[in-house]
């Protein structure tokens, strides 16, 4: 892998606080639902132990997008992991991608589509697109709703509050009516 490659590439992510155990075959099972995995990267130290983080390339940039949508913040084997597009700019990331000793794992045809799955290959990354638009707007009408169901409440206290108010004047009304009635009942 080029060092250029290794900087930038918008079909990659990069998944970071991965768990000690995990291996290309756990990312490959947690990142399958979210679009064709094309290559698994785990950088590993000297002695072959994983560096907690991995990058993971997909067919499409939109995959790659809606998978960091999907993974970022989740917790897996009690960590929470985090999930970005891939964008090295630091010395040290690329330091490491570099000097991975393990050659990245390709996935097998196996792994890939079927010729008849491919056909719908090109509507995939809309699929993806509108997947996120989809939950991005039920997450704006939840939050509507939210203020709604505030404006709501708010509403029904202050229309009790009214009530209670002229409940208060009619009883208030009542009670000088009522002492009026003695007082012209004693006079007669």
């Amino acid at each position: 892998m080029s060092q250029n490659q290794c900087q930038k590439d918008p079909f990659k992510i990069y998944v970071r606080n991965l768990p000690d155990d995990w291996n290309e075959n756990n990312l490959l099972t947690l990142c399958l639902p979210y679009g064709n995995i094309v290559n698994i990267e785990i950088p590993r130290d000297e002695d072959g132990h994983s560096l907690h983080h991995a990058y993971v390339t997909f067919k499409s940039e939109d995959e790659a997008s809606y998978a960091v949508f999907r993974l970022d913040k989740i917790v897996v084997s009690g960590r929470e992991i985090r999930v970005k597009l891939s964008n090295l700019s630091k010395p040290h990331q690329i330091k490491s991608c570099k000097q991975s000793p393990q050659p990245p794992v390709e996935m097998s045809n196996q792994l890939q589509q079927s010729p008849a799955e491919s056909s719908n290959l090109s509507r995939q990354p809309n699929d993806a697109s509108r997947k996120i638009r989809h939950e991005k707007t039920v997450r704006k009408h939840r939050r509507l709703g939210s203020v709604l169901l505030r404006l709501l409440k708010i509403a029904l206290y202050a229309f009790f509050a009214l009530c209670l108010a002229v409940l208060g004047i009619l009883v208030i009304i009542l009670l000088r009516i009522s002492r009026l009635l003695r007082r012209l009942a004693r006079r007669h």
